[in-house]
């Protein structure tokens, strides 16, 4: 089972605002949920931007990164990458699955900057493959929050 937090845009919140809402959320999964498994992945910031801003909130990146428990990947990454023979919209969720295929017992968190779809101008792409696999969360019981700030 895996969980959403998504942020899609900062044109509302400054980018300062935005890492203090995702420290916060990660922080709090990864102390409630000590076996679970919080998977990152920034567009705006980098990822040692975002190991910064956790280890301010007093998260030990190293230890958790070294552990498995927290992944931080930059999304652009993934979207772009060759391996997943799949249309850019739907490489993240790909690569979610083989977290989650490789860690069977456990909760997956994902924190996910999607700005970088409307960057590649795949927004429209985006939203209709999300609508279209909403209906397959539901039908799986997959719990999902969505954060959508556009």
């Amino acid at each position: 089972m895996y969980q959403w937090a998504i942020i899609t845009s900062l044109r509302i919140l400054t980018k300062k605002k935005v890492r203090r809402i995702y420290a916060a959320y990660i922080k709090k999964q990864i102390e409630e949920h000590p076996d679970s498994i919080v998977l990152v992945f920034p567009y705006y910031d980098n990822t040692n931007a975002v190991r910064e801003e956790l280890t301010s909130e007093g998260l030990n990146t190293v230890e958790l990164e070294m552990s498995g428990a927290l992944v931080i990947v930059d999304i652009t990454k993934i979207v772009k990458s060759q391996y997943f023979q799949v249309p850019e919209v739907e490489r993240l969720s790909e690569f979610i699955k083989l977290v989650e295929d490789k860690n069977k017992n456990k909760t997956v968190f994902v924190v996910a900057d999607m700005s970088v779809f409307h960057h590649l101008k795949k927004s429209k792409e985006l939203l209709e493959y999300e609508k279209n696999y909403t209906k397959i969360w539901l039908s799986l019981k997959i719990e999902r929050n969505s954060a959508y700030i556009m």
